[in-house]
């Protein structure tokens, strides 16, 4: 703690009386995050718990942390605790995978559990990958939370993997998502348009490929939006209406027990571009247009 920053803590403390109230300062960019359906865990610095504070006020956020400070922002909101300034509980359209990912957990929707390390966080390397062993289990998926279409994207199986993957981010950790590796059964992409799913489509990876991403060889097999079941209609159209898109392409994800995961929200989802004029993707971007003019 900066003599500054301890100076400002002992005047206010001095204001409202030892004893009567606890003031904490903590850096958000030391802290954790366990993520998974309907619970976002925030540990900070010194192990302490968001959860159990009864007042936040955010104080020095700069461009590099906002998305960090508004997540926070949007995890205060939802255990109704307060916070000042409230603006960073309204996320905007600025957001990554990360951001994304909490929204979608704190509405209940089903994702992978995940855990997510800030830029500064304290834990060794070593503790680092005990805790992902002990969260999410191993092997585990790591995911670059700016980057797309299968770049960024890979598994961690042991310690010397997770210490190459921090060694050739230079230590920026704060890039990645970690999430819980997931046998797969079927995975589907879902374009969203408005209020109704416009295209259904299966993504079948290579037969030496656990990825389903179209730009590692992935198949696409379109499929009648008639046919899409039920529970996944409404799971995609659930979290395109949680992440605010009237044009988002849904990532959703059956294991090989039928459970059903979302993996993303993709805000400008990729679109098959080889014999457009037939792609059902573009057509259904055509039908959305007229209707709106």
């Amino acid at each position: 703690m900066t003599p500054r920053i301890r100076s400002f803590k002992d005047l206010i403390q001095k204001e409202l009386g030892e004893g009567t109230v606890e003031i904490v300062i903590q850096q958000i960019t030391k802290s954790l995050f366990n993520i998974e359906s309907g619970k976002v865990e925030v540990i900070l610095e010194d192990g302490k718990r968001l959860r159990d504070f009864d007042l936040v006020l955010f104080r020095g956020i700069v461009t590099d942390n906002l998305l960090l400070a508004t997540s926070l922002g949007l995890i205060l909101k939802k255990a109704g605790i307060k916070f000042f300034d409230t603006v960073f509980g309204n996320l905007g359209p600025s957001r990554n995978k990360f951001v994304s990912l909490v929204q979608l957990a704190l509405q209940g929707l089903p994702i992978p559990k995940s855990v997510f390390f800030t830029a500064r966080n304290s834990l060794s390397i070593s503790e680092k990958f005990k805790h992902l062993e002990n969260t999410l289990g191993m092997p585990c998926v790591i995911k670059h939370i700016a980057l797309h279409r299968g770049k960024g994207l890979s598994l961690i199986k042991t310690e010397a993997d997770f210490e190459q993957v921090v060694r050739e981010a230079d230590g920026q950790i704060e890039k990645f998502l970690f999430q819980e590796f997931l046998e797969r059964k079927q995975e589907y992409r879902l374009l969203v348009l408005g209020e109704e799913v416009a295209v259904f489509e299966e993504k079948i990876p290579k037969s030496d490929e656990w990825r389903a991403n179209v730009a590692l060889g992935a198949r696409e097999v379109f499929l009648s939006v008639n046919d899409v079941p039920p529970e996944i209609k409404k799971l995609a159209l659930e979290t395109a209406h949680t992440a605010e898109c009237q044009m988002a392409g849904v990532d959703i994800f059956a294991d090989s027990k039928d459970a059903l995961y979302v993996l993303e929200t993709n805000r400008g989802p990729g679109l098959t571009r080889e014999e457009a004029s037939h792609s059902p993707e573009f057509i259904a971007f055509e039908n959305f247009i007229q209707k709106n003019l």
